[in-house]
């Protein structure tokens, strides 16, 4: 075990490389061998940059207790490891490396198409099937300052679609920033409830009750959060569906 400890790991740039796995950039040849910053040893199957590698012996090295990682090892370390391996993985498709060790175990997972976006992500697609959907929709993302996400619920060239971009990145002093400070006060871990909906497919009328997360000020007056307001709006269903004309 001592000596396997002595191993030294392959070299780049004149000194011991410092990564956890195997290589993640050059070109590579068939066969070629790699020795991890821990002392695990990888063999080439696949020529490539950076080609494609199995792990021919474990890294050998003891554990730390007091942090569950290898004696040594910072946790910014492993980060910035697993990071680089992530991102390997993106250029070259699926592959996941085990490592398998005595002492303690570590398993670094290479994935590829890594996660992407979130609910709050701009790129988010909104759903619009039925006008509940749409202006339910509208308000979480407008109570979050998604811009994005809150313009793709209106009607491309209809009446509201570029103020509603312009009050949501309204700033202070500016004629929309209370518009923009009421909808951010929305609590949306609180009911949305459409409670009136009149008219057709080309002009239909929504009013839908929120409430209010914390306080504000319209027009000289304070509204107390838990406070509760109705909104309205006229939807115009489209090919991609329901989607707010006038707000």
């Amino acid at each position: 075990a001592e000596d396997i400890a002595k191993r030294v790991a392959t070299y780049q740039n004149g000194s011991p490389t410092t990564i956890i796995g195997p290589p993640t950039s050059g070109a590579r040849v068939l066969n070629e061998f790699w020795r991890d910053a821990l002392g695990g040893e990888w063999r080439c199957t696949g020529a490539g940059t950076p080609g494609t590698w199995l792990q021919i012996r474990p890294a050998a090295v003891t554990a730390d207790p007091s942090n569950g990682m290898p004696a040594g090892t910072s946790r910014r370390r492993l980060r910035l490891s697993l990071s680089t391996v992530r991102g390997s993985a993106e250029r070259r498709g699926v592959r996941r490396v085990k490592s398998d060790m005595k002492a303690t175990s570590v398993i670094t997972l290479v994935l590829a198409g890594w996660l992407s976006s979130c609910a709050h992500s701009p790129t988010a697609t909104p759903d619009l099937r039925t006008p509940a959907a749409t202006v339910i929709g509208f308000t979480k993302a407008a109570a979050q300052g998604n811009a994005d996400l809150a313009q793709r619920h209106f009607l491309p060239g209809g009446v509201d679609y570029l103020d509603i971009r312009e009050t949501l990145q309204a700033q202070p002093g500016t004629p929309m920033y209370p518009a923009r400070r009421m909808l951010e006060a929305v609590d949306v871990s609180q009911p949305i409830t459409v409670t009136q909906q009149t008219g057709d497919e080309q002009g239909l009328k929504v009013v839908w009750r929120v409430t209010f997360g914390k306080a504000f000020e319209e027009k000289g007056r304070r509204v107390e959060a838990g406070s509760q307001y109705e909104f309205d709006a006229t939807l115009k269903r489209t090919a991609k569906g329901w989607l707010i004309d006038n707000f």
